[in-house]
């Protein structure tokens, strides 16, 4: 089955493009037409292939189970029909049919078939072994004789994200599939969402990263799903996404409820002929029992765990960072809150921003709002198409993480995540924080000085300044931001645990598109929780140097978002309460400005901001229905 031919599709856009090459031209009504019978063409051939190619994959046959597909399946070049159970997931096929060993593990879709879910679906992989792949899972080549897979849980020594543990429910790594959720739903189990902190339910590709980005090198290669559907069902409990892809290509995701995802319901990079449709996106969930802090010292356990042969120092490093998760980990199955330190999560909300429905350009999402004025080889997203879609309660709390840089590069603890200076010392004296979280984070420092070991907790950073670390161990530290001043290092702002640059919760975030209709859309109840930024640094423009707004941005809250984009046409949409706590709140923030999109019969209301207070680095407290108009 090929994929969709779309030059019906991109012929349309092209005759309306070609009247003028200026992205704020095009006039609404040509638009509406063209992307009206755009989408009529992406419905149609979605809903006849889907249909014809379920009868083409019965025809070739039915597996009970995708277990059953790898122990009898004779021609894997063909498509089928497979049904999937909670037992393909509890013990994944292809660990049992190698190694021979009953472990689970992401279900990597590699091959064209039809899938459909039989019941709901827990996921919970390899409980017993700290939820990560097995070190004999990373390394074993896939051997079935047909089966379009190289290893099984590849790290990045062979091309792979694994190192990151089970960082997706299942993959969909090719062309020609479906998934057919069946009124079914998939979700993580409690203690599973607590330790795997970056995961979606769903993931459109063999990696979350395309090459050279993301927390680490995972390999010059990415297998992308193309011409997939995604149908008729639930996505639950993740501490991350539900769906989530890079450079994808003829996506359809129809009747499908997402709930309970920690940061985006969809997040799409950089895709292409994407038809929405149907969707009830939130609430996000809002019970969050640790910060994003968590994520590293997750990952630290981990690869301590995983080296062969350890130093006295590496034990000795390896048992404070167990302590630490044992406790979280005591805390959260006793249904107690976790108190723990800079860990513990008091409001119950993501620290960072969140979204509902985020599309957006080629690359991560995690720096500034795309600039205006896009050109089509900044590998745009195009032909979007979104209708009957409702998005409501995204709610968040972001914490802005104050750290220190050099030459605008802030300091890292390890796996992107950045020194959390509150954490470390009294911002109002500069005088030293000692407990054992931080002793994990300058033990790690000062361990990686004396060895080489600061690949196995890439990227990290905090080791090539001695002096910072010879400071928090000292015995009679001096005030550090002296220190920080005489090194010529800076106090660097208006980031999160990962170095994002804060944006505050939106509901639909649109960032480097050409061509979309956003039609029948609504979006209720996106609140900020988030406290001001700091004004450490007094009043600044830009601190975090890959921002393109001015000021602290973590308490901002938007129901729709438009930057970069040419041709979007948003149409018969209703905003009802944005709400920020302590900054400004925005119906439809145009970014840039509203050239290249275009509306009608957009209804806004109760936008709220509940600060009438001014503080240096953050911006004026304002709600207004429309900006840059």
């Amino acid at each position: 089955m090929s994929i969709c031919n779309t030059n019906a599709v991109n012929t349309l856009r092209q005759k309306i493009c070609s009247m003028e090459q200026s992205c704020d031209c095009v006039k609404k009504e040509q638009l509406q037409k063209s992307f009206s019978k755009s989408r009529s063409v992406l419905q149609d051939y979605f809903s006849d292939w889907t249909t014809s190619f379920k009868d083409q994959c019965t025809k070739n046959g039915t597996f009970n189970s995708f277990q059953d597909y790898i122990d009898n399946c004779q021609d894997f070049a063909k498509p089928y029909l497979i049904k999937l159970k909670q037992s393909d997931f509890d013990v994944n096929p292809i660990s049992k049919a190698i190694l021979k060993k009953k472990l689970g593990g992401t279900l990597r879709i590699v091959n064209s078939s039809y899938f459909e879910l039989t019941e709901d679906i827990v996921l919970n992989f390899n409980s017993t072994r700290d939820y990560v792949p097995t070190l004999e899972q990373t390394k074993v080549a896939v051997s079935i004789f047909g089966y379009n897979q190289e290893y099984l849980y590849p790290v990045r020594q062979k091309n792979g994200s694994y190192d990151l543990g089970f960082f997706a429910g299942l993959t969909i790594e090719t062309n020609n599939v479906v998934i057919d959720l069946n009124q079914h739903e998939i979700k993580m189990s409690p203690e599973f969402y607590l330790l795997q902190r970056f995961f979606s339910i769903i993931e459109l590709a063999s990696s979350p990263f395309i090459p050279t980005q993301g927390p680490g090198d995972f390999g010059k290669k990415i297998a992308t799903a193309n011409n997939a559907a995604i149908l008729n069902g639930y996505l639950g409990l993740s501490s991350h996404n539900s769906i989530h892809g890079n450079s994808n290509n003829n996506i359809w995701i129809d009747y499908v409820d997402m709930k309970d995802f920690e940061i985006t319901g969809i997040g799409l990079n950089d895709c292409d002929n994407l038809l929405l449709e149907n969707c009830h996106i939130g609430p996000n969930f809002q019970k969050v029992p640790v910060k994003g802090n968590m994520a590293f010292l997750v990952f630290v356990q981990r690869n301590l765990t995983k080296l062969k042969s350890k130093t006295s120092k590496q034990k000795l490093l390896q048992i404070k960072a167990t302590k630490i998760v044992d406790i979280v980990k005591h805390q959260f199955k006793n249904n107690e809150k976790v108190t723990y330190g800079s860990i513990g999560n008091n409001s119950g909300l993501a620290d960072c921003l969140v979204y509902g429905v985020l599309i957006n350009k080629k690359g991560v999402a995690v720096n500034g709002f795309s600039s205006c004025c896009p050109k089509l080889e900044d590998n745009l997203s195009q032909n979007i198409y979104l209708r009957n879609i409702k998005i409501n309660n995204i709610v968040a709390a972001p914490e802005e993480v104050i750290s220190i840089s050099n030459n605008d590069k802030p300091l890292v603890m390890g796996f992107g995540a950045i020194v959390r200076l509150k954490d470390i010392i009294d911002i109002k004296t500069g005088s030293r924080k000692r407990n054992d979280f931080n002793d994990v984070v300058f033990s790690l420092a000062k361990l990686l000085i004396d060895s080489d070991l600061a690949k196995s907790f890439s990227p990290t950073s905090l080791y090539k300044h001695p002096w910072l670390v010879s400071w928090y161990f000292s015995k009679n530290p001096e005030n550090l931001f002296k220190l920080i001043q005489r090194h010529q290092f800076r106090i660097y702002c208006n980031a999160d645990t990962m170095n994002h640059v804060h944006k505050g919760p939106v509901g639909l975030r649109l960032d480097g598109i050409n061509g979309a209709m956003i039609d029948d859309t609504k979006i209720a109840n996106v609140q900020n929780h988030g406290d001001y930024g700091s004004n450490i640094i007094g009043d600044y423009s830009k601190s975090h140097p890959l921002a393109l707004l001015e000021g602290y941005g973590g308490n901002i809250c938007r129901g729709i978002s438009t930057s970069g984009c040419s041709d979007i046409v948003l149409q018969n949409i209703n905003v009802q309460r944005i709400l920020s706590k302590t900054g400004c709140a925005y119906g439809c923030d145009y970014i840039g400005g509203k050239n290249g999109v275009y509306t009608e019969n957009i209804d806004i209301s109760q936008i709220i901001t509940l600060s009438n207070e001014i503080r240096a680095g953050n911006r004026w407290p304002e709600s207004r229905c429309f900006t840059n108009v």
